[in-house]
């Protein structure tokens, strides 16, 4: 019970705000979800709950438009009597329920900053108080 999963993947008829938000404390910290619905409504409403409470970071709602074909001989033409919309899909990054940030602290990131040079093209104060410009390293 203590593990927990590394990604969570929704397809559901129900309120898909209700489903993620029980099924959150289950996926690991920094691990992604995706949630797909049929109508958008209910997944920007859930968008909006996990900004709010700060659950999740790199959101993203996008739809899943496709279209049918029918292929004949000698001819292909669109489907004419098809839906408008095969459903919507919400994912993101699940951030740490206490902190709301991911698992790097603050003392972690100054560490690395200051390996990799921090700010791009800033110019930072070395220990003798001047200031220096940032070496940038090749990526």
């Amino acid at each position: 019970q203590d593990k927990k999963c590394d990604s969570i993947i929704v397809a559901c008829q129900y309120e898909p705000k209700t489903t993620l938000l029980q099924m959150l404390p289950y996926l690991e910290t920094s691990c992604p979800f995706v949630v797909f619905y049929e109508y958008m409504e209910p997944l920007v409403e859930l968008f909006h709950e996990l900004q709010q409470q700060k659950l999740a970071i790199n959101l993203r709602l996008s739809d899943t438009w496709m279209r049918e074909y029918q292929v004949l001989p000698n001819r292909t033409h669109p489907n004419m009597t098809m839906s408008q919309s095969g459903g919507f899909i919400l994912t993101g990054i699940k951030l740490c329920p206490i902190h709301g940030k991911n698992e790097l602290d603050e003392d972690v990131m100054k560490e690395i900053r200051a390996e990799f040079g921090g700010r791009r093209g800033k110019k930072r104060k070395d220990s003798s108080g001047k200031k220096r410009a940032v070496r940038k390293r090749g990526r």
